[in-house]
C-alpha cells in the first residue's frame, strides 16, 4: 500500500505511536516490541509516515486465546508500524463514527424489555453473530465508514491496510481498540435494518436484543436478522439465538438476583463494592494490569471480609452450572478486591477456575503477581504452565508473570525456567519473542541463540528481539549487538532500551 503525502502528513501519528506502545483496555499482554519502543514513538511515527509514503506490506500473526464459551479466538498481532497506522487512520475517523455501544452498561442491556412499561404478552428475541471480526467484509466496511465520515481519503487508506494484513479482503484485526470503533459502525448496519422493520432493539458490541409483539413476530424477527446479517456477509449464532416470553425472561432474572441476594448476605458491603466495579465484555479487561500497585496496597485490609469474599472464589472453582451466571458476575471484581487482603486464596482453587475457563487466566495473574507469597507464587505458576491447555495467548501472560516474580526466591523458578526454553522452538515467533526476553533479562540465553531467533523474526518481533540483545550485551555492544542496531533506527531504538533497562 502507498499513501499520498498530503493525508499521511494530516494523520495524528504521534499520538498513534504513543497510544500503539500503551493500548487501554486490552486483554492482551503488553509485549516486548511495545515496551521496547517507549522512548522512541516520535521515531516510530516518522518511520510509519516514511514507510507509507513509499511503499508499505505490512507482515502479521495470527495467535489464539480461549473465548469465554469454547474454542479459540484468532487475535492479530500487527508490527509497530501497522498499530500506529491502524491507530492513526481510526483517530482520524473517529468524530465521526458513532458512539461506542460499549460505554453502555451491560447491564441496561440484559434488562431490556423487562421493565414494567413493555406488555407483559410480548416477546423477548436474543442473538449475537459468530466470529464478528473474522467476517468483517472490507467493501462493506468501507462503504459503511465512508457513509458515515465522508472521509474518502482515510478510508481508503484504512481500507488498503486491511487489505495488506487480510488478503482475503475478510476479517479485522481482534482485541485492539480501533477494531472494537470500526466494528460498531459495521454492525450498526444490522441494528438499523431491524429497527426499520419496527422492532424494539437493543444492542451491546455483537449481543442483540429485540422485543416482538408475539412468539410468530419473535421468529419472524429471527428470520428477519439472518437475512439481514447475511446481507452484511454475518451469521448468527447458533447456540445464542433465543425466544422466549417477557414473563420468563423476568423470572430468570429474579431467579440470578435470588442467588446474587444469597452471595450478597455473605459479605453484603463487600460484594456491593464488587458491583460498583465496572463489569465489561469477554474480549475486554475486568480491570487494567496496569492498575496502579500503590493503590491497591493502600487499601485498608481490616475493610475486607476475606473468609465470605474466598467463599465467593471457592465457590466459584467448583463450577456448579447453576451458579456459573453469578460467579461471571462477582469472580472477577472479588479477585480483584482480594489482592490487597493479608490473607491469600488457595491456589487449588484459582488453578480449577483456569482449568475450567482458561479465558480467566488473565485476572488470576493480574492476581499472582500481586501477591508477596514469593515462593507460592512461583509454584502457583509451575500449575498454570502444566495445565493441558496451552494457548498462545496464555503462554504470553505466564512468560509475563515469571518476568514479574522475585528471582531466586523459589526452588520452582528452575522449573518455569526451563519451560520458558522450550518455548524458543515454538511455532508462534511473538511467544519466542517473549521467551527470549526473559531468558535474556535471567542471562540464561546465549547470543547465538538471539542471532538466530532474530534471523527468523519477521518486522512483528524484530525489534523485540533487539532488545532482548540489547538487554544481553548491557554497556558493551557484542558483534552480533552491533550488526542488530544497525539495521534500522527502530532497532538501535529499541537496542538501546534493552541494554538500559532495570527490572
Amino acid at each position: 500500500m502507498k499513501l499520498q503525502g498530503q493525508l499521511v502528513d494530516k494523520l495524528p501519528l504521534k499520538e498513534a505511536a504513543t497510544r500503539s506502545i500503551n493500548p487501554p483496555g486490552s486483554l492482551m499482554p503488553l509485549l516486548i516490541s511495545q515496551r521496547c519502543l517507549s522512548n522512541a514513538t516520535e521515531e516510530l511515527a516518522r518511520q510509519t509516515g516514511a514507510l507509507v509514503k513509499s511503499h508499505y506490506s505490512p507482515i502479521v500473526e495470527t495467535i489464539t486465546m480461549p473465548k469465554r464459551g469454547h474454542g479459540p479466538r484468532p487475535i492479530t498481532i500487527l508490527p509497530p508500524e501497522a498499530r500506529v497506522l491502524y491507530e492513526a487512520l481510526v483517530q482520524e475517523l473517529e468524530p465521526h463514527l458513532p458512539a461506542s455501544s460499549r460505554d453502555i452498561d451491560i447491564d441496561e442491556h440484559r434488562k431490556f424489555g423487562t421493565d414494567d412499561s413493555v406488555d407483559p404478552t410480548k416477546y423477548i428475541v436474543d442473538f449475537d453473530i459468530a466470529a464478528f471480526y473474522e467476517y468483517v467484509d472490507h467493501r462493506i466496511l468501507a462503504e459503511e465508514l465512508l457513509m458515515q465520515t465522508m472521509n474518502s481519503s482515510a478510508v481508503s487508506a484504512l481500507n488498503d491496510l486491511l487489505h495488506a494484513m487480510f488478503p482475503r479482503k475478510i476479517g479485522i484485526p481482534q482485541a485492539m481498540q480501533p477494531s472494537h470503533r470500526i466494528s460498531d459502525a459495521y454492525i450498526q448496519k444490522l441494528e438499523r435494518q431491524l429497527v426499520r422493520k419496527g422492532f424494539s432493539v437493543h444492542r451491546y458490541v455483537d449481543d442483540f436484543r429485540l422485543i416482538a409483539d408475539d412468539q410468530s413476530a419473535a421468529h419472524d424477527a429471527i428470520e428477519y436478522a439472518v437475512d439481514m446479517a447475511r446481507e452484511i456477509g454475518l451469521v448468527l449464532a447458533d447456540g445464542k439465538t433465543k425466544l422466549w416470553p417477557k414473563q420468563r425472561v423476568k423470572e430468570d432474572i429474579d431467579k440470578i438476583n435470588r442467588a446474587f441476594d444469597e452471595f450478597r448476605s455473605q459479605a453484603e458491603d463487600e460484594l456491593w463494592a464488587v458491583e460498583t466495579e465496572r463489569m465489561g465484555y469477554d474480549d475486554e479487561p475486568f480491570f487494567d494490569d496496569d492498575d496502579d500497585d500503590d493503590d491497591l496496597a493502600a487499601q485498608d485490609e481490616d475493610e475486607i471480609d476475606f473468609a465470605s469474599l474466598s467463599r465467593v472464589i471457592e465457590d466459584w472453582s467448583r463450577g456448579e452450572e447453576p451458579m456459573r451466571g453469578v460467579h461471571a458476575h462477582f469472580g472477577p471484581g472479588t479477585l480483584k478486591r482480594l489482592q490487597s487482603a493479608t490473607s491469600r486464596l488457595e491456589d487449588d482453587w484459582l488453578v480449577k477456575i483456569t482449568e475450567r475457563e482458561p479465558i480467566r487466566l488473565y485476572e488470576v495473574i493480574s492476581y499472582l503477581r500481586r501477591r508477596s507469597e514469593m515462593d507460592q507464587n512461583w509454584a502457583a505458576l509451575r500449575r498454570l504452565t502444566q495445565l493441558p491447555r496451552q494457548s498462545p495467548w496464555a503462554k504470553l501472560w505466564m512468560v509475563g508473570l515469571a518476568g514479574q516474580l522475585a528471582a531466586g526466591a523459589s526452588e520452582h523458578e528452575r522449573e518455569i525456567l526451563d519451560w520458558v526454553k522450550q518455548l524458543l522452538q515454538d511455532r508462534h515467533e511473538t511467544v519466542r519473542a517473549e521467551a527470549a526476553w526473559f531468558l535474556s533479562r535471567r542471562r540464561s540465553i546465549s547470543m547465538e541463540e538471539l542471532a538466530e531467533i532474530y534471523m527468523q523474526a519477521s518486522d512483528v518481533t524484530r525489534v523485540g528481539v533487539a532488545a532482548c540483545v540489547g538487554s544481553l550485551d548491557g554497556n558493551t555492544a557484542s558483534t552480533v549487538g552491533k550488526a542488530i542496531k544497525g539495521d534500522s533506527k527502530l532497532c538501535n531504538a529499541a537496542y538501546n532500551w534493552g541494554s538500559t533497562y532495570v527490572d
